[in-house]
């Protein structure tokens, strides 16, 4: 079990159980997945993919999704610029390529 899920079980619930008077254990509301970073979505991909076109890397077609040419196009700006490798169109990238 990982570190959210075990805090989740031992602290939260707990609290959410006092916090909310419950008192049947099968009405606290359960984790059903956690999701740290989730990127950018098409719209963005595609956007970044048109602003790394415009910086005279091939990215491919802007089609929003980041097949092997995005990945390889962001993988040469991110060494460009002195960034760390990343092989996904981060929130962070996507506002240095997309201002």
């Amino acid at each position: 079990m990982n570190r959210l899920q075990t805090k989740y079980n031992d602290q939260v619930k707990k609290e959410l159980e006092n916090e909310l008077a419950i008192g049947n254990v099968h009405q606290i509301p359960k984790i059903e997945k956690i999701v740290l970073n989730s990127g950018v979505g098409k719209a963005e991909i595609a956007q970044a993919q048109a602003a790394l076109t415009k910086l005279g890397l091939d990215p491919g077609p802007p089609d929003g999704v980041a097949g092997p040419k995005t990945k390889a196009a962001l993988a040469q700006y991110l060494a460009r610029e002195g960034l760390p490798p990343s092989d996904r169109v981060t929130p962070e990238i996507y506002r240095r390529l997309v201002p």
